[in-house]
């Protein structure tokens, strides 16, 4: 694995001291690990668990897979039982409380259709001054990666130091005069857009591949920026999508339908005649 010289001669971030990846988390990602939703979430009353499992943001790279889910949609631990450290979520029932003492107190927002009027900001997860809390898991397939435990180590640890890189000190893979890729820092952008890299109260699950070991930060930077940014844009919509649908609930109208998302289907070439006669004459039998 390659060094990147750039990085030894940092100086300190501009205002975030680093990302806070919070360990342990309020629950388990099992069967958000597997792409679905289940039965006993920590907030049953949160709309995600309405919302179809493909509507969330899930971004496929050529080194890993990275997507995200409200912590909501996470099951309780098998040890949450006695185990005082382990943080709780703000469930949606809390920031709807929130909001309406809000307007209760006669606060004035941003605007008369100011959507935190209705669903308040959710609280983020304990973490220390001047860091950025995030919840971060990993699903790394030996088949996919390698077999010894440090090697996976090695994934996890280069993938969130990628991550600090972007927040913390805005990262970006340039290349110099004689096109070798190398990375910029960009203070102002962390200074402007340095909290709109990581969905508050939302789960991030990455999936790396065996080439994220080998990848120089130059090149693995870019990919982690555009996937950040695309989850974050995805993430909003969605929370602002579901704040109008308890506008629209508070009003007594219907709450938005989700379309369907299309499926693509591979073309098959047409059938023969005897594929014709045999499934009329065997109706049960799959091509």
């Amino acid at each position: 694995m390659q060094k990147c010289p750039t990085l030894a001669r940092l100086a300190r971030p501009p205002l975030y001291s680093n990302v806070h990846f919070c360990s342990p988390g309020p629950g388990s990602p099992n069967d958000l690990f597997m792409h679905k939703i289940g039965p006993g979430v920590l907030d049953p009353t949160h709309p995600a668990t309405k919302t179809p499992i493909r509507a969330f943001p899930s971004i496929r790279t050529e080194c890993f897979r990275l997507s995200a889910f409200p912590s909501a949609l996470l099951i309780p631990h098998p040890d949450t039982i006695g185990t005082p450290g382990r943080p709780s979520i703000d469930t949606w029932a809390n920031r709807l409380s929130r909001a309406a003492q809000l307007q209760d107190s006669g606060v004035e927002t941003q605007g008369p259709f100011d959507l935190s009027r209705v669903v308040a900001p959710s609280i983020l997860l304990p973490h220390p001054r001047k860091s950025i809390p995030m919840l971060l898991y990993f699903s790394i397939s030996k088949a996919k990666t390698h077999k010894h435990a440090a090697k996976r180590r090695k994934l996890r640890t280069r993938f969130k130091e990628a991550i600090n890189l972007v927040v913390t000190r805005g990262a970006q893979g340039t290349k110099d005069e004689l096109g070798v890729p190398q990375l910029e820092f960009n203070d102002e952008e962390v200074r402007e857009n340095g909290d709109r890299w990581i969905l508050p109260d939302w789960v991030y699950i990455c999936y790396p591949e065996a080439s994220l070991y080998l990848m120089r930060y130059p090149q693995l930077v870019p990919l982690l920026r555009s996937s950040l940014h695309k989850i974050w844009i995805h993430g909003t919509s969605l929370e602002k999508r579901w704040a109008e649908d308890e506008m629209r609930k508070q009003a007594g109208l219907p709450p938005l339908a989700f379309q369907k998302q299309p499926t693509h289907r591979k073309s098959q070439p047409p059938r023969t005649p005897r594929q014709n006669f045999e499934s009329k004459r065997y109706p049960s039998t799959a091509r």
